[in-house]
Parts: C-alpha cells; sequence; structure tokens
C-alpha cells in the first residue's frame, strides 16, 4: 500500500491510501485526487465515531430562603363587669387571633453541575477485505471461461475466501460486499469484441460487465467495474468472459465486506 502524492505517475492496479480512505488506480498515470477523480476507485473507508457518553450528574439545590417576619399580636379584649358580691364574674371573651406574618422570597436556584466526561470512542468495525492479482497473460477461449488470479496481494480478515491461481472466490458470511475488477483485454484471434463480467451462484450479476472492440491484437482495451452484491453464505464470485478469444493481462479484483 502506498500513501498517494499528487502528480506522480502511478500504474493501474496501485492501491493508494487518502484522507484516511483505500482507492484503487483504475489506468496508468491517473490525473486529478481519489475521491473526485474518475480515475480512481474507492475501496475502503474509515469506522464511525463512537457513541458520546452519558451526561454528568444534576447540581445541588440552592440553599432555602430566610423566614418572613411574624405578624403583630393582636389587641386584648375589653375587661368584664364586677359581678355582684358573692358571685365570680364572667371571664372576658378571647380576643381575635392576630393575622399570619407573610412567606419570605424563594432562594435563588443553585449553579448547574460540571459537564461530565466524553466517553470512549467505540471500536472500528472489523477490516474483511481481499485483493488479488494475475500480471500475466491468459486466454479465455470461449465465452462463459473463468478468470485465474494467482497471487492474493492482501487478505483481511476470515469473511472471504481465496486459494492462489484459482478463479473462485468465496463470500464466507451472509451480507453487502463491494467488488471491483480491472483487466487490459485484447481478441487474441484478430478483431472483434472482448468483454468480461462478475458471477455470483454461475449468474451474471446486473451491471457487472464491461466490453469493447478492438480491431487487432495488438490493440489493447481496459475493461472494469464496481458493483454491489448481497450474498448469502458461502456464495462463490468470478470473473467469467462474455466473448471468445479474450486474451487478459494486469487483471486485479478487490472484494470488501461493508457490514
Amino acid at each position: 500500500m502506498t500513501q498517494f502524492t499528487a502528480g506522480t505517475p502511478y500504474p493501474r492496479g496501485t492501491m493508494l491510501y487518502y484522507n484516511g480512505a483505500l482507492y484503487q488506480v483504475n489506468q496508468d498515470n491517473p490525473t486529478g485526487t481519489p475521491g473526485t477523480s474518475p480515475d480512481f476507485n474507492l475501496v475502503s473507508v474509515t469506522g464511525a465515531t463512537g457513541p458520546t457518553g452519558p451526561a454528568g450528574p444534576a447540581g445541588a439545590t440552592g440553599a432555602e430562603g430566610p423566614a418572613g417576619p411574624a405578624g403583630p399580636t393582636g389587641p386584648t379584649g375589653p375587661e368584664g363587669p364586677t359581678g355582684p358580691a358573692g358571685a365570680a364574674g364572667t371571664a372576658g371573651a378571647t380576643g381575635p387571633t392576630g393575622a399570619a406574618g407573610v412567606a419570605g422570597p424563594t432562594g435563588p436556584t443553585g449553579a448547574a453541575g460540571a459537564t461530565g466526561p466524553t466517553g470512549p470512542t467505540g471500536a472500528a468495525p472489523a477490516l474483511n477485505a481481499l485483493y488479488a492479482t494475475n500480471t500475466g497473460s491468459q486466454t479465455l477461449t470461449t465465452t462463459g471461461d473463468d478468470a485465474s488470479f494467482d497471487t492474493n496481494q492482501v487478505e483481511e480478515g476470515s469473511a472471504i475466501t481465496h486459494t492462489a491461481s484459482t478463479p473462485t472466490f468465496t463470500l464466507v458470511e451472509p451480507g453487502t460486499y463491494r467488488v471491483s475488477y480491472s483487466v487490459v483485454a485484447t481478441n487474441s484471434t484478430s478483431t472483434g469484441t472482448v468483454g468480461v463480467e462478475l458471477e455470483a451462484n454461475s449468474t451474471a450479476v446486473p451491471g457487472s460487465e464491461s466490453s469493447a472492440t478492438v480491431s487487432t491484437t495488438n490493440n489493447l482495451a481496459t475493461l472494469a467495474k464496481s458493483v454491489l452484491i448481497s450474498a448469502s453464505a458461502n456464495t462463490p464470485v468470478t470473473l467469467t468472459s462474455t466473448e471468445d478469444n479474450v486474451t487478459l493481462t494486469e487483471a486485479a479484483i478487490v472484494i470488501q465486506k461493508l457490514d
């Protein structure tokens, strides 16, 4: 893997890191920058930021305000008349109760508590990816022949398996996969159409075919596509000829599990 440097004449198939993502060069001497130029295919991106930590505890309640002043004492009732001699006079009536004092104002609200610390960043998802190449020449004589890949350049995780120098890649785990390929092709006999496509479970993957017309056996065409495949467990994937007598060089394929 190489860190991208603007202006560098990278060859087709080179894997580059740029702004935290992995890209593949899809033609010799690319122009522009990964992420904005069609000369680069996105292979993978960095994992998402983890969730925000919980809020800190609430601040303490403010102090209670002071009590209001006591109300005034009510007036004394009048004294009763003196009774006749020998008999005690009746007691005077009790004076009315004084009014209650006014309640004091509510004390101020206490200050808010400090914000709790941010929770730790969540772990990045596990990388499941496989990058294989076959730089030498191979001829797919008949429509439906599969291209072989002799070298596994990168193998990460266990969701994708491939035996070197064989054509079949196995998507071991169910899920969504991005599959990108590129080849340099010509017709091994004369003029005509050259083309390849991806097959999953021996069925053509819609939108994965790439083809071109060549005028001589020395006329080369670059064929490339990138598609998503929703796979069940142990789904076989191959790069298959759609025409007779297709000769391939500089073959490369990248498969990455997205979920």
